[in-house]
């Protein structure tokens, strides 16, 4: 029981600062930005999905497990003079983890919007000080406007992405 809580301690310790918030704050900096930029930076997507409209749906999953053997314990008790050892062995357990996440994708090749799944979607990346709360700055903004006007993009892919900043 021991080497299991030292290595629940442990784990926690080094994801530290690996969460969930800092997983989305992560994937808010993609909005707006290009495939080819998310391509050459997370490696090719494990699916694709073209969109009647033209735009597409990026998936990048991954999967993995981890064991936790069971560790034998050993109580003893005196009763009436005799002495009773009883050693108990837990079942070993194994974790499944993994994380799928979507990226949807202009037919202007802008990144619009996003979402996942997964009991290991998290992060340690954190918004730099002196970023407003929305990660998108104001050139950004006309950016997608430019697109929606220009008829690259439309409003329901302007509305997704700019949700998706807020």
């Amino acid at each position: 029981m021991k080497k299991f809580l030292v290595g629940v301690i442990l784990g926690l310790t080094l994801n530290g600062c690996a969460t969930q918030s800092n997983y989305k704050a992560l994937l808010d900096t993609w909005v707006g930005g290009t495939e080819d930029q998310l391509v050459n930076s997370w490696g090719p997507p494990n699916g694709l999905y073209n969109k009647p409209d033209g735009g597409k749906i990026l998936t990048f999953a991954w999967s993995g497990s981890y064991y936790l053997p069971g560790y034998p314990t050993t109580s003893s008790s005196t009763n009436m003079g005799v002495t009773t050892t009883v050693t108990t062995v837990p079942s070993d357990t194994y974790i499944e983890t993994g994380c799928k996440t979507n990226f949807y994708i202009s037919p202007a090749g802008r990144i619009t919007t996003w979402n996942f799944e997964g009991n290991s979607c998290v992060s340690n990346y954190k918004i730099p000080d002196g970023t407003p709360p929305s990660n998108i700055d104001d050139e950004q903004v006309k950016q997608l406007k430019s697109l929606l006007e220009s008829g690259i993009m439309n409003q329901k892919e302007f509305d997704e992405a700019m949700q998706a900043i807020k």
